[in-house]
């Protein structure tokens, strides 16, 4: 049983965590409700802190699953153990400010993230949680510049960075901010189809078409997968009332898909893309017989032609 004047000692700043622990000790660790790989895990972890008590990284490590589970009052109460244990409490400020910030207490947890990365200012990821507060606190400007520098100082970034990052740029200054972040993330990551085609949104929404129409083509040029991009190349053509360019790329789109072999353009996405096409351009369905007739160069005379996929 946990002696709840003392525990409570450090949320003279936080009384709603205070009620958390309160809660969590009258119904005891049974309380806690999991289901799953995190019940599981957070039972092996209590049997670990059983066997060592006064442990304070074993507390850390089960308020991290809490975190991750957004279990955000467990993870209070076994960050205050942790704290009473170490008398480092800075070093459980980044899953506080984390937990804080699932509780959207969004001020407290600001202040715990502020004391954690100026304890450890070379780590991203904190700065990445504070940008969210920050976001969550409506300080764009202050959101994004914070993100900006955790990203620069992760060692591995991903494409939710990006986004994420390209989010905030939007929020702050508009579109043309957010496609600068998109193209900073495609020099570091590499052009992933998702980010040209969100980097060709913002384009469009610039009503930079040409633009547009370039990041397409580079995207094609560099794809073995063309189909999809051949037909957001004639949608922005459209979109832009270029038409005869657009009939051409809807065209090109037509007879790409007739040249595939029968399984591949029978399938149900090509049917889809070939009757869009084919509306665009003002032309009636192709037939099932057509779309599903064998290639010559695909199957031998004892190969039965397939059918379309329904």
């Amino acid at each position: 049983m946990v002696h709840l004047p003392a525990a409570m000692t450090k949320w003279k700043v936080y009384p709603y965590a205070a009620v958390a622990l309160f809660l969590c000790v009258i119904t005891g660790t049974e309380g806690v409700q999991g289901h799953g790989a995190y019940h599981e895990l957070v039972v092996a972890m209590t049997a670990d802190i059983e066997k060592q008590p006064t442990n304070a990284e074993l507390y850390r490590r089960r308020a991290h699953v809490h975190v991750e589970h957004e279990d955000w009052q467990t993870a209070l109460v076994d960050l205050e153990m942790a704290d009473r244990l170490s008398h480092e409490p800075v070093e459980s400020d980044f899953l506080r400010g984390r937990a804080l910030l699932l509780g959207r207490h969004f001020k407290e947890a600001r202040q715990c993230l502020n004391e954690y990365i100026d304890a450890h200012p070379n780590l991203g990821t904190p700065r990445l949680f504070r940008a969210r507060v920050l976001g969550a606190l409506e300080l764009n400007e202050d959101a994004f510049l914070d993100y900006q520098h955790g990203y620069s100082l992760l060692p591995q970034v991903e494409p939710d960075h990006v986004f994420e990052l390209a989010q905030f740029a939007n929020l702050a200054g508009g579109p043309e901010r957010a496609l600068a972040a998109m193209e900073d993330g495609m020099r570091r990551i590499g052009p992933l189809a998702a980010l040209v085609d969100q980097a060709v949104k913002l384009e469009v929404s610039l009503k930079r078409y040409d633009a547009a129409v370039k990041r397409l083509d580079d995207a094609l040029a560099n794809t073995q997968l063309k189909t999809p991009w051949m037909a957001k190349r004639a949608e922005l053509l459209t979109q832009a009332g270029r038409k005869s360019e657009a009939d051409q790329a809807w065209q090109t789109l037509v007879d790409h898909i007739l040249a595939m072999p029968t399984l591949e353009r029978g399938s149900h996405s090509m049917c889809r893309l070939l009757e869009q096409a084919q509306q665009a351009l003002g032309k009636a369905p192709a037939s099932a017989s057509v779309i599903a007739a064998p290639s010559r160069t695909s199957f031998s005379a004892n190969t039965p032609p397939s059918s379309p996929h329904p």
